[in-house]
């Protein structure tokens, strides 16, 4: 069974049962997807290359170093150093901070107050670009200016929301480094 073909039948049973018998069904179901991208992943991994890096993100990393402005990359993934090389991009960041440094999860914002430190850098100094509401909220609560990449209506929380990566001027990039709202 595919994680679309799961999908539909979450769907098809949430029309047709109890919201007890569905809120059980959507916790095995949490639990398979989560089971089922972790081997998806793990098939995949062996073969990530520089192809897997989203568009975007290369000039804004190049921008950084081309400036020298520290970088870290904080991850709740305890497998981050192993993908970063992978696709040749450990070499870039200043400091690595993932699942093997942390004791708290995200929305926790151990994993960026750390990075800071690394970086040498006060946390209400740090931009976090984050695809999720819990590293919203982790860079919130460490008190760094946090930008969303993904929906609005998900990471409304954010100080700026974007779609992707491609969507960020570097203008806008200079505007967060002299501080300017």
């Amino acid at each position: 069974m595919t994680i679309g073909e799961l999908d539909r039948r979450i769907e098809i049973y949430n029309v047709s049962t109890s919201a007890n018998s569905y809120g059980e069904l959507t916790r095995s179901y949490s639990l398979f997807r989560t089971v089922w991208a972790a081997i998806e992943w793990k098939g995949g991994s062996e073969k990530m290359d520089e192809s897997e890096i989203l568009p975007g993100i290369r000039k804004i990393l190049d921008y950084l170093k081309q400036n020298n402005i520290p970088f870290a990359l904080g991850s709740a993934s305890k497998n981050a150093r192993r993908i970063l090389k992978q696709i040749n991009l450990y070499e870039d960041f200043d400091a690595i901070v993932d699942g093997t440094d942390v004791s708290k999860a995200k929305p926790d914002p151990e994993v960026f107050l750390i990075a800071a430190v690394k970086l040498g850098v006060q946390a209400h100094n740090c931009v976090v670009f984050e695809d999720a509401l819990a590293g919203v909220r982790a860079a919130n609560a460490g008190n760094m200016t946090s930008i969303g990449i993904g929906s609005a209506s998900v990471l409304g929380e954010a100080d700026h929301v974007f779609n992707d990566f491609t969507e960020i001027e570097l203008e806008f990039i200079e505007k967060l480094l002299r501080n300017e709202k």
